[in-house]
């Protein structure tokens, strides 16, 4: 799919303002009261982390060739309904935000909260705007979408 001047500005925008607050997320110190990870949190935080990294993980493999920066399709590309996607559309974001709520968690710092907050937000806008361009180039979309949920599988 070849986006216009305008869409092309609006998907590397979103997908700069995702890099930013994962960095941002990455960078926060822990505060100098904090007295150190205690075990009760950094083992939660390390699953959600490992969890994460795994679904983004299988996302990323089940796109194959088709994985792209932006969220718009490849030219000639086709629609992906299996593997990671067969429940959810959006694996890769989901596992993200798993793993991002996983340094959260291990790594206290009320600001880190902020940023992963500011980051699922984002992630929303990305994927209802990837959503948009997915549907006017596949027009078996809006069977898949009623068939899969945005971010988190459905329990049959």
């Amino acid at each position: 799919m070849r986006l216009r001047a305008d869409e092309s500005v609006k998907a590397a925008g979103l997908v700069g303002v995702q890099v930013a607050l994962i960095l941002l997320l990455l960078a926060v110190p822990r505060p100098r009261w904090h007295a150190g990870t205690h075990a009760w949190v950094l083992a939660p935080g390390l699953l959600f982390f490992g969890a994460g990294a795994v679904v983004s993980l299988y996302g990323l493999v089940s796109l194959g060739r088709s994985l792209s920066p932006l969220p718009a399709p490849r030219r000639g590309g086709r629609l992906l309904t299996t593997g990671a996607y067969r429940r959810v559309r959006h694996p890769i974001y989901s596992g993200g935000l798993l793993a991002a709520l996983g340094l959260v968690v291990a790594a206290w710092a009320p600001l880190r909260l902020l940023w992963w907050a500011l980051l699922a937000l984002v992630l929303d806008v990305k994927s209802r705007y990837e959503e948009e361009l997915l549907s006017k180039e596949f027009p078996d979309y809006a069977a898949y979408k009623r068939m899969s949920w945005r971010f988190v599988p459905r329990v049959y």
